[in-house]
């Protein structure tokens, strides 16, 4: 299992788009997104999230509010800038994902918080 992740995300469009992320290598039209250093791309991310999984305890991001972790029992809203020993996120690229909604015309870092 991968701890945690660190992305770029633009949104170029007018609108804002909800993504489901790494629940498949589709996004939106003008949406982007790739690792922080740009090395990975959203399919490489994909691949990872599907073969190794990502673990993480929260998330951090300087433009998105809402984000819902999805998983086979339901939805949990998760709270920006929280991270806690006791929460657990798994994301497999299958039922477990974390569904955002990137505002219109944004960019920033979105940052799975790594469980610890």
């Amino acid at each position: 299992m991968l701890n945690g992740f660190v992305l770029k995300i633009n949104n170029e469009n007018g609108f804002d788009c909800e993504v489901p992320l790494f629940l498949d290598n589709n996004l939106p039209a003008g949406v982007i997104i790739k690792t922080n250093s740009g090395e990975f791309s959203f399919k490489n991310l994909v691949f990872m999230a599907q073969s190794e999984k990502f673990t993480g305890s929260g998330f951090q991001s300087d433009f998105i509010k809402k984000v819902l972790f999805v998983f086979p029992k339901g939805e949990r809203p998760l709270i920006p800038n929280h991270s806690s020993k006791e929460e657990k996120i798994i994301i497999d690229g299958f039922e477990n994902y974390l569904n955002i909604i990137i505002p219109a015309r944004s960019f920033g870092i979105f940052q799975l918080i790594p469980n610890l």
